[in-house]
């Protein structure tokens, strides 16, 4: 290419920007749709919040709860930004629902500790009606064992012969 179209073409794309021609190739293809391949999961483009909290607590006070997940997070005041948890709780840690704010529930340990855990991290606990009875199983014994320890003996592998021992 010459200086000469060079220079012209230069000067026709000046132009077009300067006008705004290039502020709809940002806009979706069709024109009409809310989906945009580029933005995050959950995210809308009506400008919407993705995460809903909930309109009034999920948990009532003096109910008992237990932690969901290992690791969970117990806060002694509801955390701001990046806060360091306070306690980390083990699954299936019982709490006493004090009050609930936000996502976050304020519970008592049995230690007597009062602070918040993070609504996600907890769930209803089940009472002793709901938990099934549980009866410990023996396990197979072979009758045809010489000893009668219930010790299985080896599996019987087609095409596979007992190993030589060596004296």
């Amino acid at each position: 290419m010459n200086s000469q179209s060079l220079l012209t073409l230069g000067g026709l794309t000046l132009v077009l920007v300067s006008c705004g021609s290039f502020k709809n190739f940002n806009q979706f293809l069709s024109g009409s749709g809310d989906f945009d391949p580029l933005s995050s999961p959950g995210s809308s483009s009506s400008g919407g919040s993705a995460v809903v909290a909930p309109n009034s607590p999920s948990y009532k006070s003096g109910q008992w709860v237990e932690t969901s997940m290992p690791n969970a997070f117990f806060f002694r005041s509801i955390p701001k930004g990046n806060a360091r948890a306070d306690k980390v709780l083990a699954v299936a840690t019982p709490l006493k629902v004090v009050s609930s704010k936000g996502t976050y529930v304020k519970v008592e340990l049995d230690s007597g500790d009062v602070g918040y855990v993070p609504e996600i991290m907890v769930i209803e606990r089940g009472g002793p009606s709901e938990t099934p009875d549980i009866v410990p199983v023996s396990p197979p014994v072979d009758p045809s064992s010489p000893s009668g320890t219930g010790i299985a003996p080896p599996p019987e592998v087609p095409g596979i012969t007992d190993p030589v021992k060596i004296n």
